[in-house]
């Protein structure tokens, strides 16, 4: 499955997990990159279920955290996305991609100013990041124009 899974094979992948978590329930492994062969395939709400799977295997994978919360902001659930969020910075706060979907997250909830101090730490471990550079602005521009609006 990892073969066919490094050359985008995913659907052939998805094959060789299943016959792999069939063998051996507990590999999380397995569980996890069957969950991000459905997500490349924008299956997101399968690649939860296995990366519900993975997460309950090994509660400490951010990737499999990571993952989960990109697959839930993908299908707007971004609450959701933001509690899987939380938990992958909590195992690692380094990690300069959580904190830009989180940010991303809490601004699509219009939570701008939480959004802003997300993006602000994204920059700062990646400041190199233009898409987050540009997320930055969208959410500096809502939170003032909400702000003016409060104040009318």
């Amino acid at each position: 499955g990892s073969s066919k899974f490094t050359l985008k094979q995913f659907e052939e992948a998805i094959k060789d997990f299943d016959k792999a978590i069939e063998l051996n329930p507990e590999d999380e492994l397995s569980w996890y990159f069957r969950g991000y062969s459905k997500f490349n395939l924008k299956q997101f709400e399968e690649a939860i279920k296995d990366l519900d799977k993975a997460i309950e295997l090994d509660p400490e994978d951010i990737n499999a955290w990571h993952l989960r919360g990109s697959s839930k902001f993908t299908l707007k659930q971004f609450e959701e996305a933001i509690k899987d969020f939380d938990q992958a910075i909590k195992l690692d706060p380094e990690n300069a991609n959580v904190w830009h979907l989180r940010g991303r997250s809490k601004n699509r909830l219009k939570r701008y100013e939480e959004a802003l101090k997300d993006l602000d730490k994204a920059i700062e471990l990646n400041p190199e990041d233009d898409f987050t550079w540009y997320f930055r602005r969208l959410a500096n521009y809502f939170n003032k124009k909400t702000q003016k609006k409060n104040k009318s």
